[in-house]
């Protein structure tokens, strides 16, 4: 039959566009195309961020293990694309204050130890990879709590996401569901 609603019509375009599962939530999905498309800092900013915002500014609770799986099936199917050399690629770093994860883009005062930062970093990791025996995993978790002792943060670039491969005619249209979608709720 014809899809008749704008949940209907968009899960009829996430199955023929982005040859996704027809059991994923239309508006979770119709959220997070929207907050993708519409908010400015959405295509550079930390995976478990974008979760918080999409959770605050929609009321969905959509996993960050879902979020993730959804742009890995858009970015395979050429609409969406990662770019890590984007001018637009944001520098972050993560701190803990009392048991707190707070994650922030690196202050302009701070910008100057992201060089020194991933020096020390490849350093750290070379020594700990010959102590390790070539154990790669142990050799990152002792760079990184050598890391977390000098420097008190993560530092760590996210790439672009940018949407791409679809005609404005199916942006358009995907928007307006979108639209239609949230504010039928």
């Amino acid at each position: 039959r014809k899809p008749e609603t704008a949940k209907e019509r968009l899960a009829e375009i996430m199955i023929r566009l982005f040859n996704l599962d027809i059991q994923i939530d239309t508006l979770d999905f119709a959220c997070f195309l929207d907050f993708m498309l519409n908010e400015p800092d959405a295509k550079t900013m930390p995976w478990q961020l974008r979760h918080e915002k999409i959770k605050e500014d929609y009321g969905m609770d959509i996993s960050e293990i879902t979020l993730r799986r959804w742009t890995r099936r858009l970015v395979e199917c050429g609409v969406m694309f990662k770019s890590p050399f984007s001018q637009d690629a944001e520098w972050w770093m993560t701190t803990i204050t009392l048991g707190e994860k707070d994650q922030d883009p690196v202050p302009d005062d701070m910008r100057h130890l992201i060089p020194e930062y991933f020096q020390r970093r490849h350093e750290l990791y070379k020594e700990a990879l010959k102590v390790k025996g070539g154990d790669t995993q142990a050799a990152w978790k002792e760079t990184y709590q050598q890391l977390w002792q000098e420097y008190g943060c993560c530092f760590y670039r996210c790439n672009c996401l940018e949407i791409n491969g679809i005609s404005t005619d199916e942006i358009d249209n995907i928007i307006d569901l979108v639209t239609e979608i949230i504010q039928e709720g």
